[in-house]
């Protein structure tokens, strides 16, 4: 049987955390390959700009040394025979970010944390 792929979203949030080891839990003993995106926003940026494209690179390098405290620390929680990477993406809105991702490389599911039940409740009111 083929190895699984995942890919798990994060915004560093508690809540993502919890889907991420739920995720890793459940499918690191099929030796599955991880990917945790995050996004980098860049809507409403003028592209011409060198101090925003300076900017920009700045968040990426922020966002990729988080994304490798995260990896090693969901790595220590959750033994087993799995890859895990991050990878911050740049894209203008989350589902961007993902259509983008798994067109171009083959997924079987992703996974999110949402802001609580709340959430949800308020959405069936």
């Amino acid at each position: 049987m083929k190895a699984p792929n995942l890919v798990l979203l994060t915004d560093f949030s508690p809540l993502s955390k919890v889907a991420m080891l739920y995720a890793l839990k459940m499918a690191a003993p099929l030796g599955a390959n991880f990917t945790i995106l995050n996004i980098v926003r860049v809507d409403g940026i003028p592209k011409a700009n060198l101090k925003t494209r300076q900017l920009e690179k700045t968040i990426s390098q922020i966002a990729q040394e988080e994304g490798d405290n995260l990896v090693a620390e969901l790595r220590a929680q959750v033994k087993g025979n799995y890859t895990l990477v991050f990878k911050p993406v740049k894209a203008r809105t989350v589902s961007e970010m993902v259509r983008k991702y798994v067109s171009n490389n083959p997924t079987n599911m992703v996974v999110m944390g949402l802001q609580g039940a709340s959430a949800l409740k308020n959405w069936q009111d």
